[in-house]
């Protein structure tokens, strides 16, 4: 599990102990290796909520997060496949299922999320070739869940 937010990475922490094998890594993932500013939701109700895009957020409250490339981290972790990715990542859904590998990707069983409103229909076209995809979007409302499942599976 990967969560850069300092606080709501002590919940996930805290969440994790009772599961036993759920590795905890305090950092963003995305397209490239860097320093990502995250800022806080706009909506004070939403306490754990940050983002790196201009969606949403607080401009006045931010705070540095590492970023690691997707694919190099979980080939650097060891980790060839995984059987299920849930993702909800306040608008860097694109970068992160991109920068996966491609045969990693292929092997998953199951991807389910939360988009944002960042390239969000050119990630269901990038993922169509080999999920069976399902979404349920309001027009009202930019963010929407969705589903892919592997069309092996």
């Amino acid at each position: 599990a990967f969560e850069p937010e300092p606080g709501n990475c002590a919940v996930l922490r805290d969440n994790a102990r009772a599961a036993g094998r759920v590795q905890v890594h305090e950092v963003a993932l995305g397209a490239e290796d860097g320093e990502l500013e995250l800022f806080d939701s706009d909506d004070p109700a939403n306490r754990g909520g940050f983002s790196a895009h201009g969606m949403g957020v607080n401009p006045g409250r931010s705070r540095k997060v590492p970023l690691r490339h997707a694919g190099r981290t979980l080939r650097s972790l060891g980790i060839p496949h995984a059987d299920v990715i849930k993702i909800d990542t306040e608008g860097a859904e694109w970068e992160i299922l991109t920068s996966l590998d491609r045969e990693l990707l292929r092997g998953v069983r199951l991807i389910m999320g939360e988009l944002h409103g960042r390239r969000d229909f050119a990630l269901l076209d990038y993922l169509q070739p080999d999920f069976h995809l399902g979404m349920k979007k309001q027009l009202k409302t930019r963010l929407f869940n969705f589903y892919a499942v592997n069309r092996q599976a």
